[in-house]
């Protein structure tokens, strides 16, 4: 914010020249005579640099502030001017080119995914879901891909990339159409073994809903719960839980909140000695304008 009679830094010469609405010809005018820039038509020193050039005959100003039709005019101007024209450009003669629809030519954009929004309604399903894609996958990982391995199949897959595919199941046609939901491959194959296991899912979940639609003869008939998957994913390893331990998800999630909880001190932290510097450096330049006012008061005869 400026103030009448304030010392102008340089940093506040530039701003100043950029929001006075005053003429542009006088406001260079004085900022190099007495070094700063006018903002209010008021100023005696803006009036008196007014009435010199008036009273010297110089013409009249054209700068964006005092002409701004003009101005406007001639930045439409820019694209078609070179030597042979510019003259008339300085006489306001040349008509700005005409503007043209080009929204023909721009590329088409391409149809907004949409992907399936869940209600509480849906929790049931989203479970069974979630608990049937992790346990294949999972269990291909450990006994097929990488047996024994240090990295398990729940630290590379977990509840949200099974319900990021449930929401954009009717999305998936291919295996890279995957790579936009989960992201890139955690092992090589697992785009391949995930498009696989959504179409005998597709295939097995068909199936159940035309045999409940039968009636009730078809109800006599046993019906298999277990999905259609990927036949290597068949050796299932047994997972044994030891009451009081906590799982590994829990711990991911125990680490993950303390880890926010660390940042969030950081951020606190980097925000008070942010805002301590900039107290700082307020009055460092106040007290440096005083200083200046001060020295000028000293100086003036």
């Amino acid at each position: 914010m400026f103030r009448r009679g304030a010392v102008q830094t340089d940093l506040d010469r530039m701003d100043a020249l950029a929001i006075t609405p005053l003429c542009l010809r006088v406001a260079f005018s004085l900022d190099n005579l007495l070094g700063y820039v006018p903002l209010w038509a008021d100023d005696p020193s803006y009036i008196r640099e007014v009435a010199r050039e008036v009273a010297a005959g110089m013409p009249k100003c054209r700068c964006s502030n005092c002409a701004p039709v003009e101005a406007e005019t001639l930045l439409e101007c820019l694209t078609i001017t070179n030597q042979d024209n510019f003259d008339m450009v300085m006489r306001d003669e040349l008509a700005p080119p005409s503007k043209y629809n080009l929204k023909h030519k721009y590329p088409s954009r391409a149809a907004p995914v949409k992907k399936r929004k869940f209600t509480p309604a849906d929790e049931a399903e989203i479970k069974e879901f979630t608990g049937l894609l992790l346990h294949d996958m999972i269990a291909y990982y450990d006994n097929v891909v990488s047996p024994g391995g240090s990295v398990q199949g729940c630290d590379l897959f977990d509840e949200d990339d099974c319900v990021a595919i449930l929401a954009n199941l009717d999305n998936i046609s291919d295996a890279p159409s995957l790579r936009n939901i989960v992201g890139g491959e955690c092992f090589v194959g697992q785009l391949e073994w995930l498009h696989k296991w959504i179409c005998d899912f597709r295939t097995s979940a068909t199936h159940t809903r035309s045999i409940a639609t039968q009636g009730p003869a078809a109800s006599k008939k046993s019906r298999s719960t277990v999905l259609v998957t990927p036949k290597e994913a068949l050796v299932v390893r047994k997972r044994v839980h030891i009451p009081g331990q906590p799982s590994k998800k829990a711990q991911a999630a125990e680490t993950r909140h303390r880890v926010s909880l660390e940042n969030q001190r950081k951020a606190e932290q980097a925000i008070h000695i942010k805002d301590a510097r900039e107290h700082q450096l307020a009055e460092i330049v106040e007290a440096s304008w005083a200083a200046n006012a001060e020295r000028l008061s000293r100086e003036a005869p």
